[in-house]
């Protein structure tokens, strides 16, 4: 955006000119380490990432609320995919399953964090259904189980995959059909 007042006189050139000019450039958005269906969250649209109300992220405390989201596509790393996909260093991810049924399909994992994450912690009353192919949930470091009612399939490796596993709350089914699987691993 480029605005200012044009002079009426001409230079010795007869070209007009600007006596004053300002020029506004975008402000930077702030980007965050998480994807919900292969879109990065950012500030702009962390309050309603799938614009419709049932998907909100709160980077000042980690926290990603679901309150019955369809995820039917995925963040691609290190060639798989993830629906919901995180990578804060040294940050757990809060996960609250607030209202609703939240499904999450059609990708390799459901639920998955990088080599900087510090895992995930899952709490609230509502409901999370991942039908996958590889992991329903998939931790390199610790989940922390505390509410919600959670039903992880996977045709492929495992329903959970975590390096430490703490249930404390909730109801959890996990279960595989591959080869060489198994329900948590």
């Amino acid at each position: 955006d480029i605005s200012g007042d044009i002079q009426n006189e001409l230079d010795e050139e007869g070209k007009a000119y600007c006596e004053h000019m300002s020029i506004k450039f975008p402000a930077q958005v702030t980007k965050y380490d998480i994807w919900i269906e292969g879109e990065q969250l950012t500030e702009a649209n962390a309050g309603n990432v799938k614009g419709d109300g049932t998907v909100t992220y709160d980077d000042s405390t980690k926290t990603l609320t679901l309150n019955g989201a369809n995820i039917t596509n995925g963040h691609t790393e290190t060639g798989q995919t993830y629906g919901i996909f995180y990578n804060n260093s040294g940050d757990t991810l809060n996960i609250t399953l607030g209202t609703g049924t939240t499904s999450i399909s059609a990708v390799d994992n459901g639920i998955g964090g990088g080599t900087y994450c510090n895992g995930f912690a899952i709490s609230g009353a509502g409901t999370l259904n991942a039908n996958v192919s590889k992991n329903g949930i998939k931790s390199l470091t610790n989940l922390t189980i505390s509410g919600g009612n959670l039903n992880l399939s996977s045709s492929g490796t495992a329903g959970i995959t975590a390096g430490s596993l703490t249930i404390s709350g909730g109801t959890v089914s996990a279960s595989a059909t591959g080869n060489s699987s198994i329900g948590i691993n």
